[in-house]
């Protein structure tokens, strides 16, 4: 299944494997199934050329290489540009902006939590086709994040902090609102509203914009070749971007935490941060009508029509998959190796490496004929790690998780998914007794290193922080009367589902979908939501936690032995 592994585990399969039987010449004769992967090593993106370099060796017309360019920059879920545009584009980024907004949902965990992953990540599609919206031509609107936006402006400071207020303004009154069909209907029995928290920094070196020292700086030390003047502007850029970046999410984490989000805060670059004050509609369109910024409340847009248009140029390519589109327009047998590193930019996160989910799109024909089992898999508690380190650090942990689970698949009948945000997922075909089992192994080990593996440690104590992982496990049935994406949909909800259960059993659990609970389970269940119920008392609240948590931690390690 990995291209690592040895030959012998190319991605064949046979029953014996449920039995913990290895593969051997007759199973190749047999006609076994192989499952294409493009997995990515740990540096590979760093490895790769660029977007640029890769597209322009294809030889390929103006209209293909604007759309395979466009296909890779795009983030698939929300439409914006996604964070291998903003890797590369860096220097554009900073030359030709002033400020940097950043900006996140401001109770997207607890909608994960509360309701699904598939419920939390319709908000953040929702957040991008609305964002875009509001914002139209008057700044570059970038998913940098799993779960973190960025939006590009020029202008002042003043400009900016009215946008930002556009987009926080725009998002309460289309997502905010319980009412909101759009939102209840994800789930009838909850319906759920979200805010935006942001935060607002320049694009600055000291108190200069960063091109007004940049250029002139390097284009005079005529000892250095052009290529490495670039690569001094890049680091120059990325310098600048990185102190814009600190800035704005200490603005944005003050703004969700200090002030119960819904909120702009802004960040002076010296003394810190400041909330700022919002406005009504009317100063907001009066304020944009003055400065001529064509954005929405001012541009007469409807943002509550949320509608995506149809990928016209990705229509007339013939071909079912992307690979199947990109060898159409780049047919020359020589270019093979260039196509195998564009896909791996994009079927493959950026951030941890693993297949992403446009890769199960196209592969759903192999995942339905091949795997038996599907894994949802999720931090626990990840939004309080989040607030602990920092999101620069809890995303570094996302990584290395990724590559964690890549590691426990390495030569099993198993590929690791990372769907979106937070969202890992393992497709096994293995029966449920043995998936149950590697999925118990994969629990621990995480449990064990991811902590260890990143030296996380709390901002404020300094703390060591091991995070842990929940599973759920349900079983992937192909249905002849649905479409593929109906039973994707299907097996990633039952999978989430199951999650939801271990997470009442306290977390750092494995639970199957639809199997019998036991005592032991109805226990660690009772005692977990007892705990949670008698943590928010007063005085005895805390110390009568951890004593119910002390009986709970022994009965859930006795019933797991």
């Amino acid at each position: 299944l990995n291209a690592a592994a040895p030959r012998t585990r190319d991605g064949r399969y046979h029953k014996g494997f449920q039995n913990g039987q290895s593969l051997n010449a007759a199973d190749y004769r047999r006609g076994a199934k192989h499952v294409g992967q493009w997995r990515l090593g740990d540096d590979a993106f760093k490895k790769q050329r660029t977007v640029e370099e890769l597209v322009g060796s294809l030889n390929l017309s103006p209209e293909h290489a604007e759309w395979l360019t466009n296909e890779i920059f795009r983030d698939r879920l929300t439409g914006l540009y996604n964070a291998i545009y903003l890797r590369e584009n860096t220097e554009e980024l900073v030359s030709d902006n002033d400020n940097l907004i950043t900006m996140k949902l401001d109770w997207l965990k607890e909608i994960n939590d509360g309701v699904s992953h598939a419920a939390g990540d319709r908000f953040l599609e929702l957040f991008g086709i609305i964002g875009n919206q509001i914002v139209g031509d008057e700044a570059t609107l970038i998913r940098r994040s799993p779960t973190g936006f960025a939006a590009f402006t020029s202008g002042d400071e003043e400009a900016a902090r009215l946008i930002a207020q556009a987009l926080r303004m725009g998002i309460e009154q289309e997502l905010g609102n319980d009412d909101n069909p759009i939102i209840s209907a994800i789930d009838e029995n909850a319906p759920m509203s979200t805010t935006i928290s942001a935060g607002l920094a320049r694009l600055a070196v000291e108190d200069q914009k960063a091109t007004d020292v940049m250029p002139e700086d390097l284009t005079g030390i005529a000892a250095l070749t052009r290529k490495a003047k670039e690569s001094l502007m890049n680091t120059a850029s990325k310098l600048v971007y990185d102190r814009a970046y600190e800035n704005a999410e200490e603005a944005r984490m003050s703004a969700k935490d200090d002030n119960g989000g819904n909120t702009v805060a802004i960040h002076d670059g010296k003394n810190g941060v400041r909330f700022d004050e919002a406005p009504t509609i009317k100063e907001l369109r009066d304020a944009f009508e003055e400065r001529d910024i064509q954005a929405w409340p001012k541009k007469p847009t409807t943002i509550s029509v949320i509608e995506v248009e149809p990928d016209e140029a990705s229509d007339t390519i013939p071909g079912k998959t992307m690979r199947d589109k990109i060898l159409w327009i780049a047919p020359n047998p020589e270019l093979r190796e260039t196509i195998n590193a564009l896909m791996r930019k994009v079927y493959n996160n950026h951030l941890s490496g693993l297949h992403n989910r446009r890769w199960l799109d196209d592969n759903m024909d192999d995942v339905l004929g091949f795997f038996t089992e599907i894994h949802a898999i999720d931090i626990d508690h990840f939004g309080n790690v989040n607030k602990q380190v920092g999101e620069e650090e809890a995303d570094r942990a996302l990584g290395v998780l990724g590559r964690m689970l890549h590691e426990q698949t390495r030569g099993k009948p198993a590929i690791a998914l990372h769907l979106s945000g937070e969202e890992f997922f393992i497709l096994t075909r293995m029966g449920p007794k043995r998936a149950e089992q590697f999925a118990q192994r994969v629990r621990r080990h995480v449990a064990d290193n991811l902590g260890l593996r990143t030296n996380l440690r709390d901002r404020k104590t300094g703390k060591a922080v091991h995070p842990s992982i929940s599973v759920g496990i349900a079983p992937i049935v192909p249905d002849s009367e649905m479409a593929n994406d109906q039973i994707r949909d299907k097996i990633l909800e039952e999978s989430e589902e199951a999650l939801k259960r271990s997470k009442q059993m306290g977390r750092n659990w494995v639970s199957i979908l639809g199997s019998a609970s036991t005592w032991q389970d109805r226990a660690v269940g009772s005692l977990h939501a007892v705990q949670e119920r008698v943590s928010g008392v007063p005085l005895v609240g805390k110390p009568g936690a951890k004593v119910i948590n002390f009986f709970a931690q022994g009965l859930r390690r006795w019933a797991q032995r």
